[in-house]
């Protein structure tokens, strides 16, 4: 951290809630509907901080774009019902982390690839997520805000201004993908990886594995 922070963008599947399992069930329902013959773990790794239509059409460039979007609606309405249904946990200790932001200064907000439906959904399923997300409101920028999504910038810088930090200096992103890296790269703001360092293909950006372990490298940032 090269300056002290004003705010901290989040993204939401797979670094605030643990939904992995959720996805990978809807990608194995989608994955036998339409008999995909990629396994449903690669299709999942493949769209982690990217929408599901862009993951198709990567994965498979000879599907008539129409027959993507109709495998891209089932699994995200496969998802969405299944999430509304369950319980979903915190990644861990975000709970703690969120109540601890706002007493040192910071504004917190998320950048999601995720539609508003899957925000909503997340909400109604319960759980300290679901008071976590209410409590935000206006600072959630969803994949229907910008025109293009990550890792294009243009979600991150809308969701640094609702956050109120005048410049991106000010800003650290925390993320679990690639696009989310790359995101945080084009917008000039510093980032954070959640997860494994095999998954965050950058050896320069912080990794930590339970997110208390970002209030320390904030501090830092005020030394």
């Amino acid at each position: 951290m090269k300056r002290p922070k004003t705010s901290v963008i989040y993204d939401l599947d797979g670094t605030i809630a643990d939904t992995e399992r959720f996805h990978l069930e809807a990608w194995a329902v989608t994955a036998e509907k339409y008999s995909l013959l990629i396994p449903p773990s690669d299709i999942h790794l493949s769209s982690l901080g990217t929408s599901t239509l862009s993951t198709l059409r990567v994965l498979f460039p000879d599907l008539e774009e129409s027959l993507r979007e109709e495998i891209a609606s089932f699994k995200f309405a496969t998802l969405t019902s299944l999430i509304e249904n369950s319980k979903v946990e915190l990644m861990p200790g975000f709970y703690e982390t969120w109540k601890s932001l706002p007493a040192l200064g910071l504004n917190i907000g998320i950048c999601t690839a995720a539609r508003a439906a899957n925000v909503l959904a997340l909400e109604k399923s319960g759980g300290q997520i679901g008071e976590i997300l209410t409590s935000l409101g206006g600072e959630i920028v969803s994949k229907e805000m910008c025109e293009k999504g990550k890792p294009c910038p243009d979600p991150l810088l809308l969701a640094i201004k609702l956050a109120g930090a005048k410049r991106t200096e000010e800003v650290v992103y925390v993320g679990d993908a690639p696009a989310d890296r790359e995101c945080a790269r084009r917008a000039g703001v510093e980032y954070v990886h959640f997860g494994t360092v095999t998954h965050s293909h950058s050896s320069s950006s912080p990794v930590i594995q339970d997110h208390r372990e970002l209030l320390g490298i904030l501090e830092k940032s005020y030394q």
